[in-house]
């Protein structure tokens, strides 16, 4: 085991002191409020293709190329995600005893696109190896296409593998791994992700899928049921079975999801 695993929170930032009220639903982000109310105030990034933003220190400079919108997705969505789960990679890189001594290996499972892997991959630079793993070839193809229309192209220090991220390693296709990530892991890959870690000895940073484009994938709780019950003002304190109202009621929530 390389050191201790550690799960850490997407909602916090390293970037403090931004006054920030909740995010309108509109505007809602996996990212922190403080980052969406002030998204010029965040360290500038540069990503490939049409995602490309350029980096002379400015909040001007800041703006992605292809708008200077600062309301757009890529400022008020994407990039705020990007940058707090990278600061989430960072303090587990930088807990790893041999971080600085060598290049830490990270492997994005579900990577998808690859705009965090290629974050991390340009963020880190030489300190880290990046392999971007997804089941999907065609997810593997899009990010491998939108990278090398870029004028930076693929980063030297990632790699795009397609397949099982267990298969690969158990083929030793993918090397040992010091941090496992994933960015929106839907339904089961969180689960994945953190099994992967643990069998690794790695440490781990997930974000969970939000759901929103996902509704069949959730699994109902009690709280969240009470929740809608609650509003819908159908609560009952019947006895085990409830109450026809209340029955009613939950298979209509149940139709819902």
């Amino acid at each position: 085991q390389h050191y201790p695993i550690r799960s850490l929170p997407t909602r916090t930032s390293a970037v403090g002191n931004l006054a920030a009220g909740p995010p309108s639903r509109r505007d809602a982000s996996s990212a922190s409020p403080a980052l969406l109310a002030n998204p010029a105030a965040l360290q500038p990034i540069e990503m490939s293709g049409n995602n490309a933003i350029n980096t002379f220190g400015s909040a001007a400079a800041a703006e992605p190329l292809h708008t200077s919108n600062m309301s757009s997705f890529w400022n008020v969505k994407k990039r705020p995600q990007l940058i707090v789960l990278g600061e989430q990679v960072r303090s587990l890189l930088s807990a790893h005893p041999e971080w600085g001594v060598r290049p830490l290996r990270v492997v994005d499972i579900g990577g998808g696109r690859g705009l965090f892997a290629e974050h991390l991959a340009i963020t880190f630079g030489d300190a880290v190896s990046v392999t971007l793993v997804d089941v999907a070839a065609k997810r593997v193809a899009q990010a491998r296409a939108r990278m090398e229309r870029g004028a930076r192209g693929i980063p030297a220090n990632l790699k795009l593998l397609h397949g099982d991220a267990a298969a690969l390693a158990a083929l030793g296709e993918l090397e040992s791994v010091d941090v496992a990530c994933g960015m929106h892991a839907c339904g089961g890959l969180s689960d994945v992700i953190i099994a992967y870690a643990v069998q690794q000895g790695a440490g781990f940073v997930v974000s969970t899928c939000c759901f929103h484009s996902n509704m069949e994938l959730p699994i109902p709780g009690q709280t969240t049921r009470d929740e809608w019950l609650s509003r819908a003002g159908t609560r009952s304190n019947a006895g085990e079975g409830g109450s026809a109202a209340t029955q009613s009621t939950e298979e209509e929530w149940q139709s819902r999801l």
